[in-house]
């Protein structure tokens, strides 16, 4: 796994599986594959993955590119790999396949300004 200057790792609870702190961030997101696309929105985010909440139902790959509207970026989709890691409904996890540092960047400066927690342990804040 890629690790980030802006991120730092910590180690999971005993019965928390994850390993990043997850950020509740509102931003627009597409995901791009094989000539099909779906359009939605970034509900949390962490240095490993993110929560998808999709305009409508769609058939989603295993792999996907993922732009992520970051205004920190001055409004240019950042392109992710993505791996898909569950969808329920419209809802859709995924993993990044790694995240870039510009973009763990630009996450960590919105994350900053907006401050909202979305769940336990610390990730992407120093």
């Amino acid at each position: 796994m890629v690790m980030h200057e802006s991120l730092e790792t910590v180690a999971p609870p005993k019965l928390e599986r994850r390993r990043f702190q997850r950020w509740a961030l509102e931003r627009p997101a597409r995901f791009s594959a094989h000539e099909r696309s779906a359009t939605g929105t970034v509900r949390d985010i962490s240095a490993g993955g993110a929560l998808i909440q999709l305009d409508r139902a769609a058939d989603v790959p295993e792999r996907v590119l993922l732009y992520l509207f970051l205004s920190s970026i001055d409004g240019a989709p950042a392109a992710i790999l993505a791996r898909v890691v569950e969808v329920r409904g419209r809802r859709v996890r995924v993993a990044f396949d790694p995240l870039p540092q510009f973009v763990a960047d630009a996450i960590a400066a919105e994350i900053r300004a907006a401050r909202r927690p979305a769940r336990t342990a610390s990730a992407f804040l120093n």
